[in-house]
């Protein structure tokens, strides 16, 4: 048998060996690394909450409607996979958020004042006609005959809960700028979940009266001019170390959404609105103001000659007819 070495037949099979290894490896490189780069490229995963129990959404399905439709927005703008979720009640929010399952959220604005501004940062506020605050008013029943707020003393008030302590001081201060004792003028009260909830409360006849954004009370009467403008609801970011550029994204993101409905957009906005808010639900004292008299000197003469008491005697002689002579 003859020994190949290193010969030219040896050195021609090597080489068509390694060119059917480079091919095949070539083959498998252009069907896995695509696969491998996605795996390591998926989108980061977040999620939105909404608790607004004082916005006028006409009912949770719609809330809940309204959060997702605005996910499926911040999701194609800021490139992530986002999910809206709704509370109903406050607990279970702040549950959530212990546990880490909230990132961004669309929170209302009394809870928000009520909770401490600085917990979160404000991005954005929502609108409505292009403003970032509405009017709110106090309605009644038709079937109560009020015209005027103070006929409604002693009535039964549906209350809207924020699930905040400052539910009352909301009404009592921030609307009614203190003047109105609220446990007084309304002893009976009948708390609902949401705005929408408490109008229903009156409209059912189980209350008389409720505060709501005005324009937002179907079927109930206006009792007295509109009381105060309120924040409408803030988006903020909750989940603390969030990357200052998916932070952005998710603000533009936004900040472009118009999709209908309760609110018409929304505008980049900080915490200055609910700050002032907050300040606004504190107990508020009025004093009396004090006009300091203007100092007459006796010698004054001039100062001291009033003239004549006024009004002056009436003129009756018109009233009399003098006897004829004859």
């Amino acid at each position: 048998m003859t020994r190949l070495g290193n010969s030219p037949q040896r050195t021609r099979r090597t080489q068509r060996f390694l060119r059917v290894l480079f091919s095949v490896f070539s083959v498998f490189s252009v069907v896995l690394l695509p696969a491998t780069a996605g795996l390591g490229q998926q989108k980061p995963q977040i999620t939105i909450a909404i608790f607004a129990p004082n916005a006028p959404f006409d009912d949770s399905s719609q809330r809940f409607a309204y959060v997702q439709r605005l996910a499926e927005q911040v999701s194609r703008a800021a490139n992530v996979q986002a999910t809206g979720k709704a509370f109903a009640r406050s607990v279970d929010l702040e549950a959530a958020i212990k546990k880490g399952q909230i990132d961004f959220g669309i929170v209302d604005a009394v809870y928000l004042a009520g909770r401490g501004v600085g917990t979160w940062k404000v991005l954005a506020t929502a609108t409505t006609s292009g403003r970032t605050e509405q009017p709110w008013r106090l309605y009644a029943s038709p079937s109560v005959g009020a015209n005027a707020p103070f006929q409604l003393s002693g009535k039964r008030l549906a209350l809207a809960s924020a699930g905040s302590a400052k539910d009352t001081a909301f009404l009592e201060n921030a609307l009614f700028e203190g003047v109105v004792p609220l446990a007084k003028f309304f002893p009976k009260r009948e708390t609902a979940p949401d705005v929408a909830s408490a109008v229903t409360t009156v409209s059912l006849g189980k209350a008389d009266a409720v505060f709501a954004p005005e324009g937002h009370a179907k079927g109930l009467k206006p009792v007295g001019d509109a009381l105060a403008r309120v924040p409408l609801p803030a988006f903020v970011a909750i989940r603390p170390g969030l990357p200052a550029q998916m932070v952005a994204a998710v603000q533009s993101g936004v900040t472009s959404f118009a999709g209908g409905g309760t609110f018409d957009g929304w505008k980049v906005s900080g915490p200055a609105p609910y700050d002032e808010l907050a300040r606004r639900l504190a107990p508020r004292s009025k004093r009396p103001l004090m006009a300091e008299p203007e100092l007459v000197r006796f010698e004054d003469k001039e100062a001291l000659n009033l003239g004549p008491p006024e009004p002056a005697l009436p003129d009756v002689g018109r009233y009399y007819v003098m006897p004829s002579e004859k």
